[in-house]
């Protein structure tokens, strides 16, 4: 007993008006009138149930509606199809329109149109009879393996007995469920892939800045950098690849105070995991800096980047027996970043060969992905709503340098706080009329650590090498890898 209360985390599944079907069809199958009365109370009180218990608490409730009775074997080629396959559709409408006027949200599931397109093509998922029965016996109940009809049918019908569906049919719907419900946490890795190419996008500009600072008196200073990351999220994931070009010059007399501007376009390319699909997402982008030499012991840099997002080829994959389909859209959206940073000296030993000190970094992140929608009307295309991913990102670390002359290396350890929360996305079927939503993936705090080198290629040309990796992260692990080139005039 829960005293009237629904647990808001649980998951609900609720379905029904078959059997009411099934009954008023077999008492008032030749009145029409009565039928139609008794299938719209049918649904009411059906409905009246559902927002029951959405008013005691539940948030996630699936609703399944009633399946194409037509095609079932008790019906499909006899003077009932029609009328059957009409109070389906029905019942379903009016669960449909009582729920929208009480204002309840729900999971719904097509069942209805799922079941009529298996029935018109069962050979694509996997079934090779979609009008007769699996079982031998008057109901699937009394149905065991002795009782087939075939030693196979479980597995090649669509139906056990006369109206219920066998294992494999029950499994494809278990399927189509289980897709729909995962899909929009699955989407929300369109706002996360983001998060990681501006950080990486933050950390070159940092990295050839500061070189910059070091040319002193020289005026112009430019730079070009490539990268990859990877971001492990449990079994989803994404990779970014990275051109970053930018250049920045001197602000007076002393060398202490440089202002700057890049370029950049980074690729990403993403996968939900579990064979749920992938995306692919570009991201043009402009961004200004202004460094500063804090004397000889240290420096800081403030900058700011804006991008365009384009996520084409968005395919989700739906495994339905021995059919996966493919639901594809796009979306475009924005990207804000502005972050501070810096270093200090503490120290040096080995004569000068070897300085150490504290680093840190804080960064504003904003991340939009305007929603779209699934071409076509099949049971499982679907419409997403526009999602955010917004906060903080923060580092307090400390490195080590060490100069060999024309080789300058360099290890930094530090501990990074994710305080970026994507939003809940929304999404429904395209045949369905009530959204859901569910919680997005989210970052987690962690440590990193990045090893790297600045090697002068000439006197006024240099490359950096540099390599970094999370640790402690159950969830957006990231590897990434990176290759620029300094010059100054």
């Amino acid at each position: 007993m829960t005293g009237g209360v629904a647990n808001p985390n649980a998951l609900y599944l609720i379905q029904g008006g078959a059997n009411d079907i099934f009954q008023n069809l077999q008492i008032y199958g030749s009145d029409p009138a009565t039928l139609q009365a008794l299938t719209y109370q049918s649904g009411i009180d059906f409905a009246t149930q559902v927002a029951t218990l959405a008013q005691s608490g539940a948030k996630y409730i699936v609703v399944q509606n009633v399946p194409n009775i037509g095609v079932a074997p008790a019906f499909v080629n006899t003077p009932y199809a029609a009328t059957a396959t009409a109070l389906s559709s029905a019942y379903n409408t009016v669960v449909a329109g009582a729920l929208t006027q009480m204002g309840v949200s729900v999971v719904a599931i097509d069942d209805f149109t799922l079941i009529s397109e298996i029935a018109a093509n069962p050979s694509a998922y996997g079934f090779s009879n979609a009008t007769g029965v699996a079982c031998t016996t008057s109901s699937s109940i009394m149905c065991s393996p002795a009782t087939l009809a075939t030693p196979d049918a479980a597995s090649t019908y669509v139906f056990a007995d006369s109206v219920h569906p066998t294992t494999s049919g029950q499994k494809l719907l278990a399927q189509y469920m289980s897709a729909t419900l995962n899909a929009p946490t699955q989407i929300s890795l369109l706002s996360s892939a983001p998060l990681s190419g501006g950080q990486r996008r933050a950390d070159s500009v940092w990295t050839h800045a500061l070189n910059g600072l070091k040319t002193g008196q020289q005026t112009w200073h430019t730079f070009a950098d490539v990268g990859h990351s990877k971001t492990d999220f449990d079994r989803a994931d994404y990779t970014s690849n990275y051109l970053l070009m930018g250049a920045d010059r001197r602000i007076g007399t002393t060398g202490n105070n440089r202002i700057g501007a890049s370029i950049g376009y980074q690729q990403y390319k993403g996968d939900f995991g579990s064979n749920a699909g992938s995306f692919k997402m570009n991201e043009p982008s402009i961004g200004v800096h202004f460094s500063h030499a804090i004397g000889d012991v240290g420096a800081a840099l403030v900058q700011a980047s804006y991008g365009r997002l384009h996520a084409s080829d968005i395919s989700r994959q739906i495994v339905l027996g021995a059919a996966t389909r493919t639901e594809s859209g796009d979306a475009n959206g924005s990207h804000t970043s502005i972050s501070a940073q810096g270093h200090i000296t503490a120290g040096s030993f080995a004569k000068g060969k070897f300085t150490h000190g504290p680093i840190g970094r804080i960064a504003y992140e904003k991340v939009s992905v305007n929603g779209f929608s699934e071409a076509g009307t099949r049971s499982t295309a679907m419409t997403f709503g526009k999602q955010t991913r917004e906060g903080v990102l923060a580092s307090i670390g400390y490195q080590l340098q060490a100069n060999y002359g024309k080789i300058q290396p360099y290890a930094q350890v530090s501990y990074e706080i994710d305080d970026t929360r994507g939003s809940d996305v929304s999404a429904h079927l395209n045949t369905a009329y009530s959204s859901f939503s569910t919680p997005a993936l989210q970052g987690e705090n962690g440590t990193r650590v990045r090893l790297g080198a600045n090697i002068a290629l000439s006197k006024s040309l240099n490359m950096h090498v540099g390599a970094q990796r999370t640790f402690g992260k159950n969830s957006g692990e990231e590897t990434a890898f990176n290759l620029g080139l300094d010059a100054e005039f």
